[in-house]
C-alpha cells in the first residue's frame, strides 16, 4: 500500500490519498478501489494578503479606456487608429468640418439622471462665424429625435485662431432604455467656415468624485476585492508601435493638453 499525502496550501486541510495495490488502473480483470481521507489537523502555507490583486488588460475588451477610466467619449484627441476621426460622423447639413460631430461611445453610450461634465478646446479659424455665437451640446437618441440632455455655451468670447478650454455640466432629466446613444455638438442654422475642436470629453460622476477620475461601479468593485496590488497594464505595451512612441513616463505627468500625443489615445 501506498500513502501520498499533498498539502494545500491556504486551506485548513491537508490531503491524503490512500492507493491499494499500486497507482490506479482499470482493466477488465482488475478494477482497484480509491479511498480518499481528508484530515484538518495540519495547516497548509498561510497566502500573504499582498498575493492577491487585479489586473488590468487594456487591449482586452476595453478594460481601460471605455472600462474603469470614467470617460465616455471615444476617440476624444483624434487619435485612435493611426489618428482618425473613428467613432466621429456629421449630422445634419454641411461637412464634419462645418456642422456636428457625434462620437458613438466605446460599445455605446450609457445616460442616466445625472450630471454630466463635459470639457473640450475650441478655435474657429480665420472669418469662421457662428450665427448668434453659442453653441449646444448635448445627448440624444442615435437618430437625433430625442434629446437627454443639453448645454449651452458662448463662443463669441474666442478671438479668431486662438485655441481656447471650455469646461460645462450637462444635466440629464430621462433615463434611457438603450446605450445607443451620441454626444451631440450643434452649431446654429447660418453659421459658416471652419471650426476645430480637440480632447473632446465628458464624465459621469467618478469614483470618490476625482477630476478625470474612474468610473464608480468598476473602481468600487475593484476596492470591495482589498487586493494586494494592480497591475496596469497588464500587457506588454509600453514599447509602443515604434520607438518613437514608446511611453516616456515623466512626459505622462502634465495637464492632458500638454502631454504628448500618441496613437490610440
Amino acid at each position: 500500500m501506498k500513502q501520498i499525502t499533498l498539502p494545500l496550501i491556504g486551506f485548513i486541510a491537508s490531503l491524503v490519498i490512500t492507493i491499494s495495490s499500486g497507482w490506479p488502473t482499470v482493466n477488465e480483470n482488475n478494477i482497484n478501489v480509491v479511498s480518499l481521507n481528508i484530515e484538518n489537523a495540519n495547516t497548509g502555507q498561510i497566502i500573504p494578503s499582498t498575493m492577491h490583486g487585479v489586473i488590468l488588460e487594456t487591449n482586452i475588451n476595453r478594460d481601460d479606456d471605455g472600462g474603469l477610466y470614467a470617460e465616455i467619449i471615444y476617440n476624444r484627441a483624434f487619435q485612435e487608429k493611426g489618428r482618425s476621426l473613428d467613432g466621429w460622423s456629421p449630422f445634419g447639413q454641411g461637412s464634419i468640418a462645418l456642422n456636428t460631430f457625434q462620437p458613438f461611445g466605446f460599445y455605446g453610450i450609457n445616460i442616466q439622471v445625472q450630471n454630466y461634465t463635459a470639457s473640450f478646446f475650441y478655435r474657429s479659424l480665420g472669418e469662421a462665424y457662428v450665427a448668434g455665437g453659442q453653441l449646444r451640446i448635448g445627448f440624444s437618441d442615435s437618430t437625433g429625435q430625442i434629446t437627454y440632455g443639453i448645454s449651452t455655451i458662448d463662443v463669441s468670447i474666442v478671438p479668431a485662431d486662438n485655441w481656447f478650454p471650455f469646461s460645462f455640466t450637462i444635466p440629464i432629466f430621462s433615463n434611457t432604455s438603450s446605450a445607443k446613444n451620441v454626444f451631440f455638438i450643434e452649431f446654429p442654422p447660418g453659421s459658416k467656415g471652419d471650426f476645430e475642436f480637440n480632447i473632446v470629453s465628458c464624465f459621469p460622476p467618478t469614483y470618490k468624485d476625482r477630476v478625470n477620475g474612474a468610473r464608480m461601479d468598476i473602481a468600487q468593485a475593484f476596492a470591495d476585492l482589498k487586493p494586494g496590488y494592480v497591475r496596469l497594464p497588464g500587457g506588454n505595451d509600453l514599447e509602443g508601435p515604434t520607438i518613437l512612441e514608446r511611453f516616456i513616463w515623466n512626459n505622462t505627468i502634465d495637464l492632458l493638453e500638454n502631454r504628448p500625443g500618441r496613437r490610440g489615445t
